[in-house]
C-alpha cells in the first residue's frame, strides 16, 4: 500500500501562477491607462501647436494688411473712404481696438479670412478674440521720423481658445488659451526708385499717345510706378493709345528686363508694353511717396540778382557752340522768366531761382557752358511763378516745335554729359550717339541739388504750390540729364516742404515730354511728377541710376 504525503504545495503553486495573470492584468490595464493619457495629451498639445500656428500666421497677415493701410495714410496721404480706400480704423498712438466692435477694419477682416472672426470669448467653449493696438515705439528697432510716420507700429494681438481632452481632466478646464502677438510697421530705408507719377486718384495719370516707343535702359529692378487708383473720375490709372510702346527689356540693374507697377488698373499690360527675364507688369502695387518731399526750397535771397544775360560771347567761349554767337546766362534769381527766342543760350553752373519760368521758344538752342559757375558741374532750375507758354505747351518749362533744330550749331560731345569720375557702360554707350544735336540741358553733379558726386542732381525744380506744370519738346532731339521734380503739394503745414499734401487741391503737377523728329531724344535721370504724358514721333530713351538711392518708408513686419 502506497501512501500519498500531500503538503499543500500544488495548491500554492496555482495560487502563485493565479496571482502572477493577475500581476499581468493590472499591468496592461495600468499602461493602457498610462498610453491613452500619453496619447491624449500628445493630442492636446499638438492639436494646441497647430493653433498657435495658424493664430500666428493669421495676427502676421493681419498685421501687414494693416501697416499697408498705415503707409497709405500716412506716407502717401490718402483719406479714409476717398477712391476705393477705407481701412476702417484710424492710426493713433496708444489707441486700441478690439475686432468684436470694429469687424470692418482692415486688420480684422484679414484675421476672419485666416480663420479669425474675433467675435470674442466665451467661458468654457471654443472662440478666439482679435485686438490691434498702435504703440509709439518697439524694442529693437528704430523708429522713422514723425514727419514721415507719425503712426509708425501696429501690433495684433489674438486668443485664441481652445477646446482640450484629457489635459483638462488634470487642469479641470476644458478650454487652454493660445495667445500669439505681431508686430509690424513702417521703417525707414535707402532704396533707388523708379520713374514715378504721385498722383493718387486721377485716371489716366500717366498718359502715352502717338507713336512714340519709351525706351527705358538699367535703373532699379522697377522702372516705373503709377500711385494712381484711378478712381477719381474712371478705373484706369494707365493709358496706352495710338502705336506708343514701353520697351522695359533692357531696364533693371543688369539691364536683363524690369518691372512696371501701378496700384490702379488696367489689371494687365496694355499693348505695346514689353519687357524680359523677371520684368513684369505688378498691379496692384502699393504706392511710393515721394523721395524728395524734404527737399528744400533755394533762398533767393542768398541768390545774386538777375535781368537777363551776363555776356554774349563769340563762338567758342565759354562753350559757345553758335558760330554767330551766344547769350550766357548765370546762377541767381530772376525776377521774370528766362525766354530765349532766336538764339543760342547757354548757361553756367549754378542755382536759377526763376520767377516766371523757362521759355525756349523758335529757333532757341540751349546749352551747358564750359565756365567754372559755382562750381557744381550743372544746373538747377527752381521754377516758380505765372506759366509760360510755346508752340502750344503751356507750363514752367515749354520748348517750342521749332527748338533745337538749327544744324549750323556744333553737336555736343557724349562724354560731356558725365560728372567727373562717371563712366558710360556698353549698354547706354550703345544708345546714345558719340555727337548730340538739339538741346541739352545737365544737372549738378555736387551741391545741395547735385547727385553726390559722380552722379547728375535735381535739373527741373517746380514750386510745390504752383499746378502750371511742365513740358518739354521741340522739333529736334534732345538730351536732359537729372530729375526733373514737378508736384504740387498745396501743403498746409507751412514749411514749403513736400509733406501732408492737400490731395483736394494739390497733385496737379503734370509733365509733358514729347519726342521730336530727326535725332534722338534721352533723359538721363529720374521723372517724379503727379502726372505724366508722353508722346511725340520719335522714341524717347530714359537711362535710371540704379545706384542713386533715396530715403524712403517701407512696411515690414517686424516680430
Amino acid at each position: 500500500m502506497v501512501h500519498r504525503l500531500n503538503f499543500g504545495g500544488g495548491s500554492r503553486l496555482r495560487r502563485r501562477r493565479s496571482e502572477r495573470g493577475q500581476t499581468v492584468i493590472i499591468v496592461v490595464i495600468a499602461l493602457s491607462f498610462f498610453l491613452l493619457g500619453f496619447a491624449g495629451l500628445a493630442t492636446d498639445y499638438s492639436n494646441l501647436w497647430f493653433h498657435r500656428q495658424a493664430a500666428q500666421g493669421a495676427a502676421d497677415a493681419a498685421c501687414q494688411a494693416g501697416a499697408m493701410d498705415m503707409y497709405q495714410l500716412q506716407v502717401i496721404g490718402s483719406t479714409p473712404g476717398v477712391g476705393n480706400f477705407d481701412p476702417g480704423f484710424t492710426p493713433t498712438i496708444g489707441a486700441e481696438v478690439n475686432c468684436s466692435a470694429s469687424s470692418n477694419a482692415i486688420p480684422c477682416k484679414y484675421a476672419a479670412l485666416n480663420g479669425y472672426d474675433g467675435a470674442g470669448l466665451s467661458v468654457g467653449a471654443a472662440s478666439n478674440e482679435v485686438k490691434f493696438s498702435f504703440p509709439a515705439s518697439i524694442t529693437g528697432v528704430a523708429t522713422p521720423p514723425a514727419a514721415q510716420a507719425p503712426v509708425p507700429f501696429m501690433r495684433v494681438d489674438i486668443t485664441d481658445r481652445v477646446r482640450v481632452l484629457l489635459s483638462g481632466l488634470i487642469s479641470g478646464k476644458r478650454t487652454q488659451d493660445v495667445v500669439v502677438a505681431a508686430k509690424c510697421g513702417l521703417v525707414a530705408d535707402q532704396a533707388p526708385i523708379p520713374l514715378l507719377i504721385l498722383h493718387p486718384h486721377l485716371e489716366n495719370s500717366l498718359d502715352i499717345q502717338g507713336t512714340p516707343d519709351i525706351d527705358i535702359i538699367g535703373g532699379p529692378p522697377q522702372s516705373i510706378q503709377v500711385n494712381s487708383d484711378g478712381l477719381l473720375f474712371s478705373t484706369t490709372a494707365v493709358r496706352v493709345m495710338g502705336t506708343a510702346g514701353i520697351d522695359l527689356s533692357q531696364g533693371g540693374p543688369s539691364y536683363t528686363g524690369s518691372s512696371f507697377g501701378t496700384y490702379g488698373t488696367p489689371s494687365s499690360a496694355p499693348g505695346g508694353f514689353v519687357t524680359a527675364g523677371s520684368g513684369r507688369w505688378i498691379q496692384p502695387n502699393h504706392p511710393i511717396p515721394d523721395p524728395y518731399e524734404n527737399l528744400a526750397v533755394p533762398d533767393p535771397a542768398t541768390l545774386t540778382p538777375r535781368a537777363g544775360p551776363i555776356a554774349t560771347p563769340a563762338y567758342g567761349v565759354d562753350g559757345c557752340p553758335d558760330p554767330d554767337g551766344c547769350d550766357q546766362y548765370a546762377g541767381g534769381y530772376y525776377a521774370t522768366k528766362i525766354q530765349v527766342k532766336d538764339e543760342t543760350a547757354i548757361f553756367d553752373p549754378g542755382i536759377y531761382y526763376v520767377n516766371g519760368g523757362l521759355q525756349f521758344d523758335e529757333k532757341s538752342m540751349v546749352r551747358p557752358s564750359t565756365a567754372a559757375g559755382d562750381g557744381s558741374g550743372g544746373t538747377m532750375f527752381y521754377l516758380t511763378g505765372p506759366s509760360v507758354k510755346c508752340s502750344g505747351q503751356e507750363g514752367l518749362v515749354c520748348s517750342g516745335s521749332n527748338s533745337g533744330k538749327d544744324l549750323t550749331i556744333d553737336t555736343f560731345p557724349r562724354a560731356s554729359i558725365l560728372c567727373p569720375g562717371q563712366t558710360l557702360d556698353a549698354h547706354l554707350e550703345a544708345k546714345i550717339s558719340a555727337t548730340l544735336d538739339g538741346n541739352l540741358l545737365l544737372a549738378p553733379c555736387s551741391g545741395p541739388y547735385g547727385g553726390g558726386g559722380t552722379d547728375r542732381g535735381v535739373l527741373f525744380f517746380g514750386n510745390r504750390e504752383s499746378n502750371a506744370g511742365a513740358g518739354w519738346g521741340g522739333g529736334g532731339g534732345y538730351l536732359l540729364a537729372g530729375t526733373i521734380y514737378i508736384h504740387q503739394c498745396n501743403s498746409a503745414d507751412g514749411t514749403g516742404l513736400g509733406t501732408n499734401c492737400n490731395q483736394s487741391t494739390g497733385y496737379n503737377g503734370h509733365f509733358q515730354l514729347q519726342g521730336g523728329s530727326g535725332s534722338g531724344s534721352y533723359v538721363l535721370g529720374q521723372i517724379i511728377a503727379d502726372t505724366l504724358g508722353l508722346g511725340g514721333n520719335s522714341n524717347i530713351t530714359m537711362a535710371l541710376n540704379p545706384n542713386t538711392t533715396f530715403p524712403v518708408i517701407r512696411v515690414s513686419l517686424l516680430q
